[in-house]
């Protein structure tokens, strides 16, 4: 997935499974996004978040879409959103 979010974003070719794997995350970006009030509720598991909800948060986490990179250092895109956790 990481490999394709990357090729995507500099209009590289991908792979039919890289696609695949681009377009769930997509999906899930655009809930996000969609979203005015965002809910995490989660069990700790061994002092961390369970892998699926890392995941989650992989998908969320796009260059250009939800941040960018300036020479101050990565800013936010998404602005105002709430999150409850």
């Amino acid at each position: 997935m990481i490999n394709g979010t990357f090729k995507a974003s500099r209009g590289f070719n991908l792979t039919a499974e890289e696609a695949k794997a681009v377009a769930v995350a997509d999906k899930y970006l655009d809930q996000f996004l969609a979203a005015d009030k965002v809910v995490f509720g989660f069990p700790l598991w061994n002092l961390t978040i369970p892998a699926v909800l890392h995941t989650y948060i992989d998908y969320l986490n796009r260059a250009g879409k939800t941040f960018n990179y300036t020479l101050e250092g990565p800013v936010g895109l998404i602005g105002n959103k709430k999150l409850h956790y």
